[in-house]
């Protein structure tokens, strides 16, 4: 592979736009979770039971959450990395950088930044489910 300044810099806008979408991602996620602890909230001042699959629908949703937290915690951690960007800094000065490491770096950001998209995507699938049969 040949690693130059240019494709940090290509990697560098992916990582941008990942983050734009994972922020917007997050935030559908967060209206949705508000609405279902509003549903719930109206089943219980009702004291109307939830059916079987509804809960199991739920079990699965939260699980799933748990899930995605975990992978941007992950993911928050390698950003805030100081290691991380204190190496950056110093290849991006160096005249003769070796720039596979900077690869490196946004290769395994990517990696998470879509597994977060994914896990996000199957949960905002989940989260409709359960609206829709709340």
């Amino acid at each position: 592979k040949v690693y130059s300044c240019n494709n940090v810099e290509a990697m560098v806008n992916s990582v941008k736009a990942n983050t734009d979408i994972i922020n917007n991602m997050l935030q559908y996620t967060k209206n949705n979770d508000k609405e279902i602890n509003n549903r719930l909230s109206e089943y219980a001042k009702v004291k109307k039971n939830l059916k079987n699959d509804q809960i199991d629908m739920y079990r699965n949703y939260i699980v799933q959450k748990q899930s995605i937290e975990d992978a941007i915690t992950e993911y928050n951690e390698k950003i805030n990395s100081e290691n991380s960007f204190n190496q950056m800094s110093i290849e991006l000065n160096s005249i003769d950088s070796d720039y596979s490491v900077l690869h490196k770096l946004f290769e395994d950001i990517n990696r998470i930044q879509v597994k977060v998209m994914e896990m996000l995507c199957g949960l905002l699938g989940q989260s409709n489910a359960l609206l829709g049969c709340l």
